[in-house]
Parts: C-alpha cells; structure tokens; sequence
C-alpha cells in the first residue's frame, strides 16, 4: 500500500539493512581488486622504505611495514591482511636483513625480529577484524531496532484517526495514513510522490502555506485551524513538526466541532441578549448564571447572586403551596408555569411569569434547573387598567340603558299624562268663560288656580317629553325663514303680563340684519321663553330684564338675556344646564321650577349648533349669551346623541 512508503520516508538516504550483513565498503569491491589494493599498498611501503634507507635510516627493516599492515587490516578483510604481511616479511628481509638480496635469515636476532613482526600484525589484523565485525554487529543490531521502531510506527499512525502525512523538503508528499486519505478524500496513491501546492493550491494563499513554510524553514513547531474551501469545505486542525525527511504534519476533520462552537456562541449570543430573564442553578437550587437582562431587571449583578438561592427575590403574596407544587414539579422532570411575586434588590416589588425545567443529563439525572422569566408587571397593571375600563363601560352601559328607559318612560308618561291634563285644562278654561250662573267667586278663584296649576303641569310635562326627545336623538327641526326683531316680540308680549305682575320691565332691541334668519322658529322661541322667564323670576320688583340681538360674525348672531336680578354664586354655576338640578334646593324655596328648562334650552341650541354662556356676579344680575348662525343647513333636522 501506499502508506508503507513511511519505511522509506524515514531513512536516511544511503542506509540500508543490507549493507551491514558482514561487510565493509571496500569489500563490495571484487577480490582481486582488493588483493591488488593490498600488494599495491605494501609496494608503497617498500618504496618508502627504500626512501628511508637513503636517509641513513637502515637498522629499522619494518619501519614503514607497520603501518602500513594496520592500513590493509583495517581496510579489508584477513586474506589481504595476511597477504601484505607475508609481502612486508619478504621485502624486509630480501632488501634490509643481511644478507641482503636473498631471503635466508642467518641471526637469531633479525629471526626473532622477523617472529615479532608476524605475530604483533597477526595480532593487530585479528583486533582490526574483530573490532570491524563488532561494528557491523552493532550497526545491524541498530537497523533492526530502527526498522522495528518504524514499522510499529507506521502500524500506530495506520490506525490513529487523525490524518498524518509527511512532506519531504521538496513538498512532495512522502506518507499518508489511511486516516489522511480519508480526510482529503483522495487515495494516497494519488498523493504520494506529489506535490502539496499542485493538489492543494488554495493552501498557499491560507495560513497554513505560511505556517508550513515557516516549519520548515525554522524547525519550529506549529499549530493553528484553518478552513479549506472548495472542493473539501472542512474545518482542520493542524500540528506541523520539522523532522528530518521535512516535515510531518497531523491534522483532524474538526467541522462538527466548529459548527457546534459557532452553534453554542450563537445560542450565547441569544440567552445573553434575550429580553427575558434567564437563571441557571444545580439541582440544589443554588444559581450558577444569569444573563444580563436579569441583572437590568432586578438589579443583581451576577456576582451578586451567584451561589446565592433564587430565594433572595421572594417577597411574598405568594402562597407556600404554589412553591411546594413548583419543586415538585421540577424534581418529578417536568416543566413549571406560573407567576411569582419578586422583590428587587432596591425593594421594589414587581411579578413574573415564570416557566422552570430541569435539565437532564445522560442518565436521565437532574444536573441543572434552567428559569425563564418574563417582567408582567406592566402588562398586569394594563390588564387591571382595562379590566376596570370593562367594568366601568359596563356599568356606563347599564347606566345609559337605564337612562334610555327612564326617558322612554317620562315619554310615555309624559304623552299618558298630557292628554288627560289638556282636557282639564279645556274644561276648566270653558268653565271660566261662561257666564256667571252657578259659579259663585270662590268657585272661580279655585278655577282659576286649577287652571294655573295645570298649565304649570303641561309646560313641566311638555319640558320632560322635549328633554327625552333630544337625548333620545328624535326630536325634529323644522326649518323656516323669519323674522327676528319680530320673534323677540313676540315671545315679549306672550311674557309681559307675568313681567307686569312681578313689576319687572321688559325690553328687547335687534340690530340691522336680522330679518332673514333660517332656523326652526318654534325651537327658538321655547329658547327665548325659558332665559326671559328665569330672567324675570329672578329679579325682584323694580328691576329690568333686556334682550339684545345683534350679528356675530359673518354667518351668526348673537343673543343676550340681560337682567338686574339676584345673580348666581360661582359655586353653583356648574348646576345651571344640567337636568333636575335647582340652585335653590332648600326646604323653603323662593322660586319655584322643575330645573329642566336651562338643560333643555341648551340642549335645543345645541341642536342648532349653536351655543349659550352665563356672565353673572352674585347679587348683580345675569348675562345669558345665546349664539347661533343665522341659516341652519337643511339636512338638520334631527337631534343625536
């Protein structure tokens, strides 16, 4: 397979189990060359010798052969070892033993020389060749050890999940892993002997070109992450180490774990600005995090509360049973949801809604409870606001309806009423009329306060029918074009005997441009008879009341009811237009009046767009000032609510 290149990545170029089987270098060459060698190098000796000689140098004969056998005995193996002492031997004793030029050895003394010398390099080539083959003996058992310790290696790295390459100094890869393959999706028979930057060319433009080269170039160390685009789109994590074939490189498919990473700071992102209040506590209940909404909303910093029970913000109003069901819940493995009333650390109350989960862990144990909370103390109190706001339309509703059929009813009644009491008043004006006969004085006097009093009754009743029909939204107008100085006359003359009788005097005045005005005539002459008989009812003998009409404006005119009378208090001014309601409520009351007809007058002006004001000092007199425009437009003709 392709990763078992590790073997070769991993030798030092010119090593080899091979070359320590027994043999030296020299011994590779051919046997002949190598005796040829050793003849050569004594042939030298000799030379050196006969050098030597010349130089009065003569009692030493192996003066040069010494060294010269140690040479071949170190170099090669015994055969030419032996060969160069048996030629040293001869060439000493046929030049320098005498006598010279013949090889017979006469002396005892050159014979024991000649001894001496076989035997000592006799000696020194076996320790030369022991020595060598100890060094070979090492040498393999050191290859053995480095062969072993490579292939365990390369077995480990075969079966480590983490990718391994190496990348020799020509960033050609020289070992893949099948991990490695796996990662960059490609056989490592198609990365071996290749060149990094041609299969991965997006590198060089990455940190990791930078992060390689710098390896590599200090021998230092390197570690970093780095995203690979197209066509892999993974995240790696890489560790570089310099060695000596280049570098070896160990990385690891770590895209889940930034996918999660980048998963995780989002969902951090989201609890830590949340806009509700989250808690985190061990099963005790002790908090172990809180985020900072948390903090904003009840003032806690989290190294306030950290360790701390959530029981710091209980402030009552909450029943103890609502509690008990809480933890009893969560420790069963359920979810809690209620509200809870919490103090903040300043005091102030406030109430949440809040929903507590235990969160389990691998066993299905408890290993945290998790709150979230929400601040509803705004949303209770708008809750409450517009519950009352139900409440009270409701109660505005009841109250309109009950209203609505009191004035049905003062309708009804009013109309039942009328038509009896306009009879007794025909009958009683027709027993006024005839001639005396059978009515004596006093039978006139009492029909006469008959009479009176049943006038009185009709305009109440006709006041209460006309006051149901405005709020009841039915009462009609009927336009016409008339004549205003005409209508103040009119209502003036219609009123002057009661101004007589009470000694008051009347006068109205109407100023230019009056004598086209478009209203409902009827409407306006009940105004007119209302203000001017309170005018007149309230101002004592020998007081005035005016009316003065004049243009407002461009399209109104304006009307003023001026008397001299007793005046209103300014406490009682809110009670002149409102129904039923009389400024002299006592017991023994002056002025008599059912204190409908200011309501029901500003109800008809109202009906005609129109408005009415009062101007009065205490004991001075009034001023009621009625505006209205001089044409109403057609398409009004009936009063709303």
């Amino acid at each position: 397979m392709g990763q078992g290149t590790a073997d070769e990545a991993n030798q030092t170029p010119g090593s080899g189990v091979g070359r320590w089987e027994g043999k030296s270098r020299t011994e590779e060459y051919p046997v002949w060359l190598r005796y040829c060698a050793a003849i050569l190098i004594i042939a030298l000796a000799t030379g050196a010798r006969m050098y030597l000689y010349r130089q009065g140098l003569a009692g030493i004969p192996y003066l040069t052969y010494y060294p010269a056998v140690i040479f071949v005995a170190l170099l090669f193996d015994a055969g030419p070892a032996i060969l160069a002492i048996l030629l040293s031997a001869l060439a000493a004793d046929y030049f320098w033993i005498p006598p010279a030029g013949s090889f017979a050895i006469t002396s005892p003394v050159e014979q024991l020389a000649m001894g001496f010398f076989i035997s000592v390099t006799l000696g020194m080539a076996w320790v030369c060749h022991s020595q060598r083959s100890a060094i070979w003996r090492m040498k393999r058992a050191e290859e053995a050890l480095r062969s072993a310790h490579r292939a365990a290696i390369a077995g480990l790295l075969d079966k480590v999940g983490d990718g391994v390459a190496v990348l020799n100094r020509d960033w050609k890869y020289a070992y893949v892993n099948p991990a490695a393959a796996a990662i960059l999706r490609m056989p490592a028979e198609a990365l071996l002997g290749k060149v990094l930057w041609d299969i991965f060319p997006a590198v060089e433009s990455l940190a990791a070109g930078r992060e390689f080269r710098r390896c590599m170039r200090d021998g230092v160390p390197v570690r970093f992450d780095e995203f690979y685009p197209e066509p892999l789109n993974i995240w790696f994590e890489v560790r570089c180490y310099p060695c000596t074939e280049g570098v070896r490189i160990f990385f690891s498919d770590i895209t889940e774990r930034k996918t999660n990473e980048a998963r995780l700071r989002q969902l951090s992102r989201a609890v830590e600005q949340c806009p509700v209040s989250i808690v985190i506590t061990d099963p005790c209940g002790n908090i172990e995090y809180v985020n900072p909404r948390f903090s904003a909303l009840t003032g806690y910093s989290a190294a306030d509360v950290i360790g701390q029970n959530p029981r710091i913000l209980k402030a009552g109003g909450v029943p103890a049973e609502t509690y008990k069901d809480l933890w009893t819940t969560i420790k069963g493995g359920n979810e809690w949801k209620g509200r809870l009333r919490n103090k903040k650390k300043d005091g102030q109350l406030f109430w949440e809604s809040a929903s507590i989960s235990p969160i389990l862990g691998e066993g299905g144990a408890i290993t945290h409870f998790v709150a979230v909370k929400e601040d509803i103390t705004e949303s209770l109190r708008a809750e409450q606001s517009r519950m009352e706001c139900v409440r009270l339309e409701e109660a505005n509703r009841r109250m309109e309806e009950e209203n609505r059929m009191k004035r049905e009813f003062l309708a009804n009644m009013s109309h039942e009423l009328r038509t009896p009491l306009n009879g007794i008043i025909g009958f009683t004006e027709v027993l006024l009329d005839s001639k005396p006969g059978p009515l004596n004085p006093k039978q006139s006097e009492y029909l006469g306060d008959v009479l009176t009093s049943g006038r009185h009754l009709l305009a109440l009743i006709n006041d209460i029918l006309d006051l149901a029909k405005v709020e009841a939204g039915k009462m009609e107008l009927h336009l016409s074009q008339f004549s205003l100085p005409r209508t103040l006359g009119e209502v003036r003359a219609v009123l002057q005997p009661v101004a007589e009788k009470q000694q008051v005097a009347v006068s109205t005045w109407a100023g230019p441009g009056l004598q086209d005005v478009f209203l409902d005539q009827q409407r306006l002459k009940q105004v007119l008879y209302n203000l001017l008989s309170n005018a007149i009812k309230f101002t004592d003998a020998g007081g005035s009341v005016s009316v003065l009409a004049d243009l407002y404006g461009d399209d109104s005119f304006r009307i003023r009811v001026i008397d001299t009378g007793i005046g209103i208090r300014s406490e009682d001014m809110g009670k002149l237009f409102k129904e039923f309601q009389q400024i002299d409520t006592g017991s023994a009351r002056r002025y008599e009046g059912s204190g409908l007809g200011l309501a029901l007058t500003r109800s008809i002006i109202g009906l005609m767009h129109g408005a009415v004001t009062v101007d009065s000092d205490f004991g001075m007199g009034s001023t009621f000032t009625v505006i209205l425009p001089l044409r109403l437009s057609n398409n009004t003709g009936r009063s709303g609510k």
